[in-house]
């Protein structure tokens, strides 16, 4: 399973070896014992990876196959393109601006290779991005 994790600035995946069921139980038993209000619905999300990478065509493949409901793939320009990937999304009720109203995780489960495909790619990716940001910050 993949857990993708939005904040206010941030996107994380992780790969888990639980199951989808398993962790919106945990996460409903902890909102029950906490006392927070969580939604939890079937929704999508999206994220960029580096259309550089070979293993793209691999991912474009198993994207076919898989049909858009489950996993479909966007140009997004020239050096990206957008991920996006159905799932279930667990979120706080408890922020009430604008600025947490997204935060949340969306869990996902995909074909074992395809999910380790999916976060190789993501982690890859990441080491395109953070440079270029890391350049943009300093020259701000």
């Amino acid at each position: 399973m993949l857990k993708i994790t939005y904040t206010e600035t941030a996107i994380q995946m992780e790969r888990l070896n639980q199951s989808v069921e398993d962790l919106i139980t945990q996460r409903v038993v902890l909102s029950l014992r906490t006392g927070q209000r969580i939604t939890v619905q079937t929704s999508t999300a999206s994220f960029l990876v580096s259309t550089a990478l070979p293993q793209m065509t691999v991912l474009e493949t198993i994207a076919a196959r898989l049909g858009q409901e489950t996993l479909s793939l966007a140009i997004g320009d020239s050096e990206f393109t957008e991920v996006c990937v159905r799932g279930h999304w667990i979120g706080a009720e408890c922020c009430h601006t604008e600025a947490h109203q997204n935060d949340g995780i969306l869990i996902i489960e995909l074909p074992k290779e395809t999910e380790m495909l999916v976060f190789d790619l993501w982690q890859a990716s990441q080491r395109w991005l953070v440079p270029q940001t890391a350049n943009f910050r300093q020259a701000s």
